[in-house]
């Protein structure tokens, strides 16, 4: 499941922040929600409560309208959803009387999902009443994607909803609340059935039975786990983003309730252990602290740095970190707040913006940034052993760049 960068702060982060409640691992204790599963649930939440918002303003719009009234609403409502492959009104039988797009018009007098399904009837939609639209079971469209009905009833004869192509409205609703991590988020419901995930193959193949999956036992058991239980942690072995080489992941999962239905919610980081044959020198804290503050005076990396060659950047990272086997990743956040990038990519932040102050934490890490002194902070990453963390302040004569640090770990 392949790996999608987030604007949740990745492991890295939390420890250097020292959110020591949010970004805990524990396989004997109860799992703790890390910082970046948390962004992405409440994404969620914001997302279904536009649907919500958007499915009762087009009800409002459509009260005394006639079956050929409808489309401009309709139209309205599938703009603002722009993840709705159609969207259509039905009459007291539940027959389609209004769709658009024109190209959907075949579906006409035909009964929606939502009213085929064993779905509760959506409740009905009363003038300057807000409620939740009732949704259909996931269903495999004939154009190929996974759909779901949303909608509510207008008064006992009638009804609006919309088609959700369910992994756009995933992708829409996750990708900006993950921009710049490198997190995996893929979204399965308890049978199996996988809804999200950045690799698109992957979208609408069950996890219990696919051949693609049966290669992976360790998966498959933690899929039984997160099938079973509404939030956990764990290890398993899949793939790695490319789909060629298989790499160990860890995995944390809760369970985000959409229209009645259980869908859990997966954060997995992993693949970024040492390549065979990597070089071992002296190791310990100060001898890598050391070694960065070296780095950080040499004028190659310098103007590495200020003219944005990241393919020399990365190459010197990679140098520290293959001789410092406790190095977790080496990274450089520029002058402005901006982590550009890190070696290895799997434990680094890319191109996330501290200055969108997302949080009271982006704060605290720009000001870090921008006092330009060596920092050190010693806290739990999210997969559990202890980081430490040191910074040191890079700049090209006078011109101060920004800063490059490492992450160590008890491992």
């Amino acid at each position: 499941m392949r790996a999608v960068r987030g604007v949740a702060l990745s492991a890295a982060l939390c420890a250097l922040l020292m959110v020591l409640t949010s970004c805990g691992w524990g396989t004997d204790a109860a799992v703790q929600t890390p910082l970046a599963l948390s962004r992405v649930n409440n994404a969620l939440h914001t997302g279904a409560e536009d649907l919500t918002v958007r499915l009762n303003q087009a009800a409002t719009a459509l009260k005394g309208k006639t079956p050929e009234e409808a489309p401009v609403v309709l139209e309205m409502l599938c703009t603002d959803v722009a993840e709705a492959d159609h969207c259509f009104t039905v009459d007291g039988a539940r027959a389609v009387t209004a769709i658009t797009p024109a190209s959907a018009s075949g579906q006409i007098g035909t009964v929606a999902h939502l009213w085929q399904s064993q779905a509760p009837e959506p409740p009905v939609s009363e003038t300057g009443t807000r409620i939740n639209p009732g949704c259909s079971q996931v269903y495999r469209s004939p154009a190929g994607f996974e759909g779901m009905d949303a909608g509510v009833m207008l008064d006992p004869v009638g009804g609006v909803a919309l088609t959700l192509r369910l992994a756009d409205w995933l992708d829409a609703v996750i990708g900006p609340a993950l921009e710049g991590m490198p997190f995996e988020v893929w979204v399965m419901q308890p049978d199996g059935l996988i809804l999200y995930d950045a690799n698109r193959e992957e979208v609408g193949r069950n996890l219990f039975v696919d051949p693609l999956y049966n290669e992976y036992p360790s998966l498959q058991e933690l899929g039984k786990r997160i099938a079973a239980e509404e939030a956990g942690g764990g290890v398993y072995t899949f793939l790695r983003e490319d789909m060629q080489e298989p790499v160990e992941k860890t995995a944390t999962w809760t369970t985000f309730d959409f229209c009645g239905q259980p869908w859990r919610i997966v954060l997995a980081h992993g693949g970024g252990g040492r390549e065979e044959g990597a070089l071992v020198s002296e190791t310990g804290l100060e001898a890598a602290q050391n070694a960065l503050r070296k780095l950080a005076t040499d004028p190659v990396l310098s103007d590495a740095l200020a003219t944005g060659d990241a393919a020399w950047g990365r190459t010197a990272f990679r140098s520290l970190y293959d001789a410092y086997p406790d190095v977790y990743s080496v990274q450089f956040v520029d002058k402005d707040g901006v982590n550009q990038y890190g070696y290895p990519p799997e434990n680094s932040l890319e191109g996330y913006d501290f200055r969108s102050l997302q949080s009271e934490r982006d704060a605290q890490f720009l000001a870090i940034v921008q006092r330009e002194h060596e920092a050190t902070a010693d806290t739990p990453l999210l997969e559990g052993p202890m980081g430490h963390f040191f910074l040191v302040p890079v700049y090209q004569g006078d011109q101060y760049l920004g800063m490059i640090y490492t992450i160590q770990t008890d491992r």
